[in-house]
């Protein structure tokens, strides 16, 4: 992966985030989106930090 995948992306205050199989939902104060995710990448969510690896 690049090395910008590497660094993780923080999760501000009062922003939710839930990853379920291939679907990533994010709401927050500003709205909602709703994100298909290639199998090829695997999404961790630590609940701080969401980071990325490639998928086995």
């Amino acid at each position: 992966m690049s090395r910008i995948a590497n660094a993780p992306v923080i999760i501000p205050p009062k922003v939710e985030v839930s990853i379920s199989d291939l679907n990533i939902s994010i709401s927050g104060p500003m709205g909602k989106l709703n994100q298909f995710i290639t199998p090829n990448v695997k999404l961790n969510n630590d609940g701080q930090a969401i980071t990325f690896a490639a998928a086995d």
